[in-house]
């Protein structure tokens, strides 16, 4: 080795660490979630897209209601049919038996 390369070995070795550099101040961070927006347009958007979703969810509602009450309505019919049937014949047993009867 030779004298320069020593000598450049020893000016890094003893030269001074620079500062370190402070960053710049942040915001505190709250651990909890903002869920509700900052701004007056942020609020009316989100009470727009709540009202979206209640007014889906009202018609999604609606429509199994709807669904359910006429499959009750056609058992009901089916029921009352097959009843009707059933005194008819129940009254013609009824007749026969009478007859005979006397």
């Amino acid at each position: 080795m030779g004298k320069d390369e020593k000598d450049a070995k020893e000016a890094e070795i003893q030269a001074p660490e620079e500062p370190p550099t402070e960053a710049a101040p942040r915001e505190k961070v709250r651990p909890e979630l903002h869920v509700l927006p900052r701004s007056l347009l942020g609020l009316a958007a989100l009470v727009f897209f709540m009202g979206v979703a209640a007014a889906f969810t009202g018609a999604v509602l609606y429509a199994y209601y709807e669904s359910r009450l006429e499959e009750q309505e056609q058992d009901l019919n089916a029921f009352i049919d097959t009843f009707t049937d059933q005194v008819e014949g129940a009254r013609a047993t009824i007749q026969l038996e009478g007859q005979s009867a006397v």
